[in-house]
């Protein structure tokens, strides 16, 4: 695909070895293939009452959270919606957790009435399990250079130990730290208009923030 040809919007399912949490808003193939994803969709988005978001009270993300972080509530655990909310500007409508994949160790999706945000967790561990054998810095590095050669790829700095994000209609932010021990990535999806890189930027600098204490 040539950095001019428009992605296309359908929605599929991303394979089992791979990927984000299947949501089911057609978000551009642009975001998606570049996480070796197939789609980022959701059908949540302002479909779920307000009752089924938790206070942020009530999950509070574990101190060493990279080292219990186990399961979707403990990923879900590492953003409160109140974090959630005030990046993207709206409030959290549901909050759904997803077991993980491939690298994955699990996800979580915050969705308000237009935006909603993927965050995905890995660490040294489901790294290896998935047969990467080198460092997570190295990883990101190769998937930075291929992900540049076909979309809007610029590095992030001062935040963790290194990353990069991918600016689009729907921006990813991939970064790591603790020692290089976990990873972060994190993908805003707007239902229509378009979402500023800054905004997943922020909540994996959050994120893996929380992960890494």
């Amino acid at each position: 695909m040539s950095p001019r040809h428009k992605p296309a919007t359908r929605c599929s399912l991303a394979p089992p070895s791979v990927g984000f949490v299947v949501i089911r808003r057609c978000a551009p193939a642009v975001a998606a293939l570049a996480l070796g994803l197939t789609s980022a969709c959701s059908d949540r988005v302002g479909q779920t009452s307000p009752s089924a978001v938790p206070s942020s009270s009530g999950s509070p993300a574990a101190s060493g959270a990279v080292g219990s972080a186990r399961s979707p509530a403990d990923v879900c655990a590492l953003l409160s919606p109140d974090d959630v909310a005030a990046s993207l500007g709206e409030p959290v409508r549901s909050v759904q957790p997803a077991a993980g994949s491939g690298w994955i160790v699990a996800q979580c999706t915050w969705s308000g009435a237009n935006l909603s945000a993927s965050l995905a967790l890995g660490t040294a561990a489901s790294f290896a399990a998935k047969g990467v054998t080198g460092p997570i810095s190295d990883w990101v590095a190769q998937r930075r250079d291929s992900d540049a050669k076909i979309l809007n790829v610029a590095d992030i700095a001062g935040v963790g130990e290194g990353g990069y994000e991918i600016v689009g209609r729907s921006p990813v932010a991939i970064v790591y730290g603790g020692g290089g021990s976990v990873l972060v990535q994190v993908i805003v999806a707007p239902r229509v208009g378009t979402v500023d890189a800054a905004v997943p930027r922020a909540l994996a600098q959050k994120a893996l923030a929380t992960a890494t204490r």
